[in-house]
């Protein structure tokens, strides 16, 4: 019996024009919703509403958002690590939900009057990172450009929380278990959570222990981050209002057309993008950076997306409260003044 044959090019059109036609598709459904979504999220209904829009976040993102706090109080242990000249390091972990231990490193200065409280700070490290590296415990910070000691410069106390985006150096790998992000985002996605609303719960959880330290002044509580840190600064500030600034650096864009599959909820083109999203900020402090040379991102679509917000923060009577900023670098916490000091003339 003879059977039909052809070269494997023959039908290589096909597959390209059905690819096309669904990136297409995507497009001018992402544009469908976006007018939608610039029709009905606007500045004024905004600002009549901002907490049922937080609440739309928190839906979006899912559980254990959610939900209430399911452990008000978690398990708490503290181990000193060291004393430098002005600061104390210790490692804390908060079993932030039942056998789930978040760990953090702590700095806090030694300098303080009695009964004084300063400022307390969030740094979060990206992918690829650990509190560790961006504190400069294991030597050179990278692309954090010394992010935490910059802030701890300012006389505040930080704590940088560890997130599930290690990577391991390759003589170190054993110390660093593997994980898979993607696949642990979707078994959550199936239980109708999120990876994302799982951390931030976490982080959650690391600001009231944070606000409960006795150095620190809960009213003035901040939070910094770069890359994958900067997209959990902003929809941290976002979900929790507690934090009075916030910078966000090398994360901000559109992702309209899909990015990092844990970055992208569901019906978020039709209720909130990052746009809406740092509106929620508002009228706290928000700084926003990108780099022009940034590797991952396109900047232009930073500032296609940024140019939306000024207008939700005017609506809040809070048009100094907003910083968007291109600086000249690539992916990396800019090594200029601006951001910060942004942050802390409003923290």
């Amino acid at each position: 019996m003879t059977y039909f044959s052809e070269p494997i090019s023959a039908s290589a059109e096909t597959r390209k024009a059905y690819r096309d036609g669904i990136q297409a598709l995507i497009r001018r459904r992402a544009e469908e919703l976006e007018a939608i979504r610039r029709k009905e999220v606007t500045p004024s209904h905004m600002k009549a509403i901002q907490p049922m829009y937080r609440e739309k976040l928190k839906k979006m993102l899912g559980w254990p958002l959610t939900g209430p706090v399911l452990d008000p109080a978690p398990k708490v242990t503290r181990v000193h690590l060291a004393d430098e000249e002005g600061v104390v390091i210790d490692r804390v972990t908060l079993e932030v939900m039942e056998g789930v231990p978040m760990t953090a490193l702590l700095f806090t200065p030694t300098d303080l009057a009695e009964g004084e409280k300063i400022p307390g700070v969030l740094c979060q490290h990206g992918g690829a990172g650990t509190p560790e590296l961006i504190s400069g415990l294991w030597g050179d910070t990278h692309n954090y450009n010394q992010m935490l000691r910059r802030v701890l410069e300012k006389r505040v106390v930080v704590i940088a929380p560890q997130l599930l985006l290690w990577r391991h150096p390759e003589e170190e790998q054993e110390f660093m278990p593997p994980f898979d992000r993607p696949r642990t985002d979707a078994a959550l996605r199936q239980l109708g959570g999120t990876l994302t609303a799982l951390e931030i719960y976490g982080l959650q959880r690391m600001i009231d222990y944070l606000a409960a330290l006795p150095q620190v002044d809960e009213s003035r509580l901040g939070m910094v981050g770069l890359s994958y840190g900067g997209f959990y600064t902003l929809l941290t500030a976002a979900i929790d209002t507690r934090l009075k600034a916030a910078v966000s650096s090398c994360s901000f864009n559109s992702h309209a057309y899909g990015t990092i599959c844990d970055w992208c909820f569901q019906d978020a083109a039709l209720k909130l993008m990052n746009a809406e999203t740092a509106a929620l900020v508002a009228p706290r402090a928000l700084a926003i950076e990108v780099g022009k040379a940034d590797e991952l991102f396109d900047y232009k679509e930073a500032i296609r997306e940024a140019e939306n917000i000024p207008a939700f923060f005017e609506a809040f009577d809070a048009p100094d409260k907003f910083l968007f900023r291109v600086f000249e670098g690539p992916h990396e916490f800019d090594k200029g003044p601006k951001s910060l000091d942004f942050f802390f003339n409003n923290l």
